[in-house]
């Protein structure tokens, strides 16, 4: 026997860094959104500016965005991209 509560549903969490270079995540988003697939979504962005940028609204779901750049790691990626 299936029952519909809360304890059923599927929920999944996102990392991700490139969600504003690609609309492939927001599509993805919108979708399992759709299926009702709560979702937690961390989006790291270098720049504090970005985090209003193409913002998908979500029923089952929110989306936060986190400046975690550091000095650190723009030298790391400066060297890696170098």
């Amino acid at each position: 026997m299936s029952s519909n509560g809360p304890a059923d549903m599927t929920k999944v969490l996102h990392l991700c860094s490139y969600y504003l270079d690609t609309r492939v995540y927001m599509n993805l988003f919108a979708q399992l959104d759709s299926n009702k697939i709560e979702q937690a979504i961390k989006i790291f962005v270098r720049k504090a500016s970005n985090t209003a940028i193409d913002m998908t609204e979500l029923a089952h779901g929110q989306l936060r965005f986190d400046k975690t750049w550091s000095f650190y790691h723009d030298c790391c990626i400066r060297i890696k991209l170098g």
